[in-house]
């Protein structure tokens, strides 16, 4: 993947030709891929990535202005990223759940479910500094499913596809839903 370096103003202005031949000018690269995103949106346009497509098409227009982000820093950040990610889904999951639940499984179903879980690629573990969140999902996490046992394979753990608590979720009467991202063995993926 390449990066284009934003201290260098592109000879032609920061420009963008879209799929379907519009023009898409802004003050800076972001400026471009957020016009671009609103475009798309309000013409029902397909969403695409616009961040690569501008970045692509810059650095076709101006080489030297680029780099490549193999060295593993840009994969690093996307991790961390993803990290934040889960753990501010996570949270903001177990905070919409009404308490106290009233359908659980029984505890064979969510053995059943706890074991899917545990070797789910989309498993994701909370950040090991994050005491405070760690702390907060806990207590949230014992208010929705009382004294039921938690499975510590699951403990401090979130569904990347889901966004929610793996070690409460297999406790509680979901739905299942259409979700292309979960893998095939998930037990909240509908079964077309």
């Amino acid at each position: 993947m390449k990066r284009y370096n934003v201290n260098v103003h592109p000879h032609k202005g920061y420009r963008f030709k879209d799929s379907d031949g519009a023009t898409i000018v802004g003050e800076t690269w972001q400026g471009v891929i957020n016009r671009v995103i609103a475009r798309r949106k309000r013409n029902n346009m397909p969403p695409g990535d616009p961040h690569l497509e501008v970045t692509e098409q810059a650095c076709k227009q101006e080489p030297a202005a680029c780099q490549e982000t193999n060295d593993g820093r840009e994969q690093a950040r996307q991790a961390h990223l993803k990290v934040a990610s889960i753990k501010v889904r996570l949270l903001q999951w177990l905070s919409r759940l009404k308490t106290p639940v009233d359908h659980f499984v029984e505890p064979a179903e969510a053995q059943r479910r706890a074991d899917i879980c545990a070797t789910c690629p989309k498993a994701l573990g909370l950040p090991e500094g994050c005491g405070s969140c760690r702390k907060a999902s806990e207590e949230m996490r014992r208010g929705i499913i009382g004294p039921r046992k938690e499975d510590a394979r699951l403990v401090h753990r979130g569904c990347d596809v889901f966004g929610s608590d793996l070690a409460t979720q297999v406790w509680l009467e979901l739905l299942s839903e259409d979700q292309a991202d979960a893998p095939a063995n998930c037990w909240r993926k509908r079964a077309l």
